[in-house]
């Protein structure tokens, strides 16, 4: 699923899902350099890390040189049964990375719940801190006047703020229906924006503005100038 903010302004949206070594489903243009690491990992199942090294052979086999940095950081693990489902969810904040987990079960325990719903909530928590840390640093952007009122970046950050409060409301509503526990608690968007915002506070400087005559040409007349 693809909601009218990606649509509106992520543009090289891609996903691609594997299955033994095999593209079962694929939208938008991903590396084909993926296929070849994961046909290695169909044949070396549980360590991915040395699938990629067999890539990296094959690439030497076939005579191109190929080096492949790789980030094992895992964004979500999920186990579902038939009357509960626990997540691990990756959060990576303005200033470290870390992980919480939550369960759930329906209201009475005895209810079978519903999958899918888990799923796009923890798409809307991965989704949410990512949101959220860019707010932060477009909010100092656009104190700054580095991003102007109108822009199209302006108009972006206005309307992920709107996004942020549904993936909210999309979390509160799973916690309305079923059971919810967090460990060690929930993140919250709001905080991630906060500290997103101090750090740009930190590390986003104040264009200059040009000195007085500065970009003019010296060779024009006062008059041509005072029209500059």
């Amino acid at each position: 699923t693809v909601n009218d903010y990606e649509y509106r302004f992520n543009e090289d949206r891609w996903v691609a899902v594997y299955h033994n070594g095999q593209t079962i489903f694929q939208n938008g243009e991903h590396h084909p350099l993926l296929d070849v690491i994961e046909k290695c990992d169909a044949r070396n199942k549980g360590n991915y890390d040395t699938s990629v090294k067999l890539a990296e052979d094959a690439f030497k086999q076939a005579g191109k040189v190929v080096t492949i940095n790789h980030q094992s950081n895992v964004a979500l693990i999920s186990e579902m049964l038939a009357l509960q489902g626990k997540f691990g969810v990756i959060v990576r904040g303005p200033t470290k990375t870390t992980t919480f987990n939550f369960s759930v079960t329906s209201k009475d325990g005895k209810e079978p719940i519903n999958f899918s719903q888990c799923l796009s909530v923890c798409a809307c928590y991965l989704e949410g801190v990512q949101l959220a840390f860019t707010l932060g640093m477009n909010h100092e952007k656009i104190r700054l006047g580095i991003i102007e009122q109108g822009s199209k970046e302006e108009r972006q950050t206005r309307q992920a703020a709107d996004r942020l409060s549904r993936l909210d409301a999309e979390i509160s509503n799973l916690e309305r229906a079923c059971s919810v526990r967090y460990r060690p608690e929930r993140p919250n968007f709001q905080t991630v924006l906060a500290e997103s915002e101090k750090l740009a506070q930190q590390i986003i400087e104040k264009p200059k503005l040009p000195e007085p005559g500065e970009g003019l040409d010296s060779s024009q007349s006062d008059e041509e100038r005072s029209h500059a």
